[in-house]
Parts: C-alpha cells; sequence; structure tokens
C-alpha cells in the first residue's frame, strides 16, 4: 500500500513538473529554434537550409509544420506521442527477452525515469523523433512486421537525427531474427540506404551540391583533455551523480551474475556492438548529453537478460529512485567555468575548467521552465536570423 502511495505521489508531481514544461514553450535547446527557423526560411521563400550541418528533415519539417497549426502546444504535444512510442516499443524490444511483467515494467521505466527523456518528450525537439522511430523500426523488425516497414521506421530515425545512420544499419544487418536470410537483410539495408539518401538531398543541394554538409561542431577548443574532460563527466548527468554511481555498481553485479549463470558476461554482443557504436559517437561529439538518450535505450535492452534480472532487481529500483529525484534536487560535486567563445549578447558559452564544489542545485526538471525563459529572448532572435538566410538576395 505504501509503496503504491509513493509511486502515486512521484507520477502526480512528475506529471505537474512536466505540464509546466508543456506550458512554457518549444524549448530552450537553441538547435529547436534553429528548426524552427528552417521552416520560416521554406515557408517565406520556398527556400531549405539544414537548421545545422545536415539537418534534420523529418523533425524540422515535422515541429514546424505542427508549430504552424497549432504553435507550442501541438508542437510539444507531438513530442509527448513519440515519447510514449518510445516508451512502448522499448517495453516490445524487453518483452521479447523477459517473460516476469514486473521486470518488463522495471526496465522499460529507466527510460520513462530519465529527466532528459522526459524533457525530450515535451519539448520540441529532434531528440525524441529520432529515439522513438529508432525503437519503433527496431522492435518491428524483431517482431516480425513487415520488413519495409521496420525499414522505413528506421529512416525516418535517421531522418531525424543521421546520427543514427550506423546503429539503423547494424540492426537490419545483425539484429534479430536471427534466421532472417542474409539476401534479405542485404536489399533491405540498400532500401534503407536509398531512403536515408533521398531525405537529406535537400541538404546536398543546399551545400551546392557537395558534400561539405557533413560536418560537425566538435568541441576541440581544449584539445584532447578537453574532449576527455567532457566524454567522462558530461555523461553523469544524464542519471544524475547518485544515479550513475548505482549504475555502475550495477553494471558489476550483472556482469558477475552473467558469469556465475553460464552465459557469456557480454550478452547479446550485436545489441552491444550497437552501445559500441553509440559510445564511439559520443567520445568524437561530447556536447549534448541528450545524445545519450539511445544508448540508455540500448542498455536496457542489453540488461533484460533472465540470468541476470533477479540481481539486478534491487539497483534498478535504487536507479528508479535517484532519477525521481533528479527531477527536482541534483546533487553536484564540480563546479565549472565558463568562457565565452559565441558573441556575449546570447549567452552562448563553454566550459574551460572545474573544481570541487558539493552542493545541491535545482532539480532538472524543477528549473527547466526558468532556464527556457531565460533564453527565450536569445533563441528568437536565432530562429529569425536562420529564416532570414533563406531570403533571395536582391539583384
Amino acid at each position: 500500500m505504501l509503496g503504491r502511495a509513493g509511486a502515486s505521489l512521484v507520477i502526480a508531481g512528475h506529471a505537474i513538473l512536466l505540464t509546466r514544461i508543456l506550458a512554457a514553450g518549444f524549448g530552450a535547446d537553441v538547435d529547436t529554434w534553429l528548426m524552427l527557423g528552417t521552416w520560416d526560411g521554406v515557408r517565406a521563400f520556398g527556400v531549405y537550409s539544414p537548421s545545422r550541418y545536415q539537418g534534420s528533415p523529418l523533425a524540422e519539417v515535422s515541429i514546424g509544420t505542427l508549430a504552424s497549426v497549432g504553435g507550442h502546444w501541438l508542437a510539444g504535444l507531438g513530442s509527448v506521442a513519440l515519447g510514449a512510442l518510445a516508451v512502448y516499443s522499448l517495453y516490445r524490444l524487453v518483452a521479447e527477452r523477459i517473460e516476469r511483467q514486473t521486470d518488463r515494467v522495471l526496465l522499460a521505466s529507466v527510460l520513462v525515469a530519465t529527466p532528459l527523456f522526459l524533457v525530450a518528450a515535451t519539448t520540441s525537439h529532434d531528440y525524441v523523433y529520432g529515439l522513438a522511430f529508432f525503437l519503433a523500426g527496431w522492435a518491428a523488425q524483431e517482431r516480425k512486421l513487415s520488413s519495409a516497414f521496420s525499414v522505413a521506421l528506421l529512416a525516418l530515425a535517421t531522418a531525424s537525427r543521421p546520427t543514427y545512420l550506423f546503429v539503423c544499419l547494424l540492426i537490419i544487418l545483425f539484429g534479430r531474427p536471427v534466421d532472417r536470410p542474409l539476401r534479405k537483410r542485404i536489399q533491405c539495408s540498400a532500401a534503407y540506404v536509398v531512403v536515408v539518401v533521398l531525405a537529406f538531398l535537400p541538404a546536398y543541394i543546399s551545400a551546392h551540391a557537395s558534400l561539405s554538409f557533413i560536418k560537425a561542431d566538435r568541441p576541440t577548443g581544449q584539445g584532447l583533455r578537453g574532449v576527455v574532460a567532457r566524454s567522462l563527466l558530461k555523461p553523469t548527468t544524464v542519471f544524475g551523480l547518485l544515479g550513475s554511481i548505482v549504475f555502475v555498481v550495477m553494471l558489476v553485479v550483472v556482469l558477475r551474475a552473467a558469469r556465475r549463470g553460464g552465459e557469456t558476461a557480454s550478452g547479446e554482443r550485436w545489441v552491444l556492438a550497437l552501445a559500441a557504436i553509440t559510445v564511439a559517437l559520443w567520445v568524437w561529439l561530447p556536447a549534448e548529453p541528450s545524445y545519450l538518450l539511445p544508448l540508455v535505450a540500448i542498455m536496457v535492452v542489453w540488461l533484460a537478460r533472465p540470468v541476470v534480472i533477479s540481481g539486478a532487481r534491487p539497483y534498478l529500483f535504487a536507479l528508479l529512485c535517484a532519477l525521481a529525484s533528479l527531477a527536482w534536487v541534483d546533487p553536484q560535486l564540480l563546479k565549472f567555468s565558463y568562457a565565452a567563445y559565441r558573441p556575449a549578447n546570447c549567452s552562448l558559452v563553454e566550459a574551460v575548467g572545474a573544481s570541487i564544489s558539493v552542493r545541491v542545485d535545482s532539480g532538472v526538471l524543477l528549473k527547466y521552465p526558468d532556464t527556457e525563459r531565460k533564453a527565450l529572448q536569445c533563441n528568437e532572435a536565432t530562429r529569425r536570423a536562420k529564416a532570414a538566410q533563406n531570403a533571395p538576395v536582391a539583384p
């Protein structure tokens, strides 16, 4: 009875926090406003310019269209629907591996409780577009639905965020079902690549028929030391300080349990390969912690093994408690110092150092609307500037 009351309290509290975020606007991330600016430019001038680098064609068009019809409310509700699709698809992937219902719910709840996922699923950003279609396509393939359907979903994931290219190809070529003929896998891979190429053809044209759009703004200003520091420190913000500790301890316990159970510690190696690709991309571009959301889902699937789940249950429960509290309070051990690296009027800054500072900040979900409010003026200006890039040049 006490457990149900506590769960109800947590759900009610999170519902309030998420409603505040949904009501606040499009979101605090400047990339959202760049995507809106891209859509504004298409509508006003009929010219496409990627929101940044390769662009996010599906998200740019979808968020822009929804915003044109129903403002930030409809765009945000679109993200809510995709968030629900992501959770359901992850649950189906877990259900293919675990029989016990409570264990299925426990594992899928890790994604549900992760604050960065909840922010993505209540604001207008391409994070949830890529994640939802990636998990839906993966689940469709494992459930032996139409090959065309699963390939289309995986292509939509990549059209939302091009970083899904390699993991989607790996799923098509080596994922379940294991009895899928090699010829069929190759055909599906070819179809997937064709659709992805077509999706990014406008970006190719926008780059004057060159591949110059295939690049990224890597944070390499402080050299290797800065890249390594970001790669190691930023992931702790996904689960928070306490949650990260619990997660690492759980991995150690799981690996030991797998060995004792006579199973290889790596579990499904192709799933571990998905995780390795995601980690490699992160190390190459350790910018936004939300880039690691697919890794969270992949690790949940990897953990869905009967031989380890009994030992992992208490740690999963502790992780969920840490994530629930992270919505409200965020314990910190480090304080970062910043230096402006772009025009100061938009307050875009880059961390240049860190020092020990034990404190408790406002939680991720609790403080988000205020963060959005502070960034609003700059973000609106960014949107206007992006739209203006597509204006025809006067003769």
